[in-house]
């Protein structure tokens, strides 16, 4: 680093001689900019031992191993990573909540009435309210218009637990296996065959 510096002095020197003023100003800001370079590399970090992070490690395994570790990546699952962000904004705000999760449970709601019920609920909405529930149906009611304001809070734990419970009470009466009757049969009479 001294063998630099001493050509750069000499080189400010020429640069003076020969530019005059401009001269000693670019020699002088090319000496500045050494030095700074010069302290900025002898700055070390906390004293601990520095590892070497595992991708550099990984960077030397032949391309074949890197191919499969990079499939391996690509293979994730990213409806499941859509619907657990759905889930964390749903938390957030009444918009993240209308506009991620409330198509998804919808949907979901939708096909539940559809398979188990015989009911659409675009079509027959007021036969799909009491199947749903009211707090479910004031959250997935078709037609509702989504929400704009990020500032409305959005649902907590226990209201998403129970508008999914909702939703998974909808499953149809044939696939039951709590042995509840799908109708509850009216007053105490008992049946005679």
């Amino acid at each position: 680093m001294s063998q630099l510096r001493l050509l750069l002095f000499i080189l400010l020197l020429i640069a003076t001689a020969t530019q005059r003023f401009a001269g000693l100003l670019l020699g002088l800001t090319v000496l500045a900019i050494n030095e700074l370079i010069h302290l900025l590399l002898q700055l070390q970090g906390p004293a601990r031992v520095r590892r070497r992070p595992l991708s550099s490690w990984l960077n030397r395994l032949p391309a074949v191993l890197r191919r499969r570790r990079g499939a391996v990546r690509d293979a994730r699952f990213p409806t499941y990573d859509r619907i657990a962000a759905d889930l964390g904004w749903a938390r957030f705000s009444r918009r993240d909540f209308d506009f991620g999760l409330r198509e998804r449970l919808l949907q979901a709601a939708t096909v539940r009435l559809v398979d188990g019920h015989g009911i659409d609920l675009t079509r027959n909405p007021e036969a799909a309210r009491p199947l749903l529930g009211e707090e479910a149906w004031r959250l997935l009611a078709p037609g509702q218009r989504p929400s704009t304001d990020r500032s409305a809070p959005g649902l907590t734990l226990p209201e998403l637990d129970r508008l999914v419970t909702s939703l998974e009470r909808l499953r149809s009466p044939a696939s039951r296996t709590d042995h509840t009757p799908a109708e509850p049969e009216s007053g105490g009479a008992e049946r005679t065959s």
